[in-house]
């Protein structure tokens, strides 16, 4: 089973969904967050129509945030998903595939710290009633480790350590990965310029 998760910062180009079908049958993938569609969920059947095939389901959280800021979409061919808990910053599913059972959050944090504060909570909550694998996958928006930042402007320590908490409280720790490790810049000129790694997967101890 393949399992992506993907910023596409916009999705209703044609170019946009182009990239993402094609992404998404390159890889294989079997199971794939999307986040910060900028979908209106009036037109989000539409675009859903155009990206992905009839073998593919899909859930989104248009209830608790108006622009479609997260979908998860699987090949239920492939994949048994059962959507548990559908928040504003992260969905919950139970996700069962050739005797393989865990849950699964794909998560986007949202850009204040006291809007991260309440997912940071959420997954305390979630991840403390589980005891079977929990892996979580998408956008943080924050970092948690110096090295993932290179800028010139000094970084807000409490959004890390809050982070940490979390990852420390619920043996949260990252999955292996191969790549650039810096997956967000704000795109300012020169030295103003500020490059980040906000975008990871991580699993529980349950896994290792």
């Amino acid at each position: 089973m393949i399992l992506s998760s993907w910023n596409i910062r916009g999705l209703n180009a044609p170019s946009k969904q182009q990239e993402i079908r094609a992404f998404l049958l390159l890889h294989k993938v079997d199971l794939v967050g999307i986040l910060e569609t900028w979908v209106r969920e009036h037109n989000g059947m539409g675009v859903q129509r155009s990206v992905l095939s009839q073998s593919w389901k899909l859930v989104s959280n248009y209830q608790c945030h108006d622009n479609g800021r997260i979908w998860v979409a699987w090949k239920s061919s492939r994949v048994h998903l059962e959507v548990i808990g559908v928040y504003d910053q992260l969905i919950w599913c139970l996700v069962k595939n050739n005797g393989v059972v865990f849950f699964l959050a794909i998560v986007y944090g949202l850009n204040s710290r006291e809007g991260r504060r309440r997912l940071w909570g959420l997954l305390d909550s979630l991840i403390g009633c589980f005891s079977a694998p929990c892996l979580l996958m998408g956008d943080f928006n924050v970092t948690l480790f110096d090295a993932e930042r290179n800028s010139s402007y000094d970084v807000d320590r409490t959004n890390v350590e809050d982070f940490r908490r979390c990852c420390v409280t619920n043996g949260l720790v990252d999955f292996p990965y191969t790549g650039l490790t810096f997956t967000w810049c704000d795109k300012q000129d020169g030295l103003d310029r500020t490059w980040c790694k906000l975008d990871r997967v991580m699993g529980n101890a349950a896994w290792f």
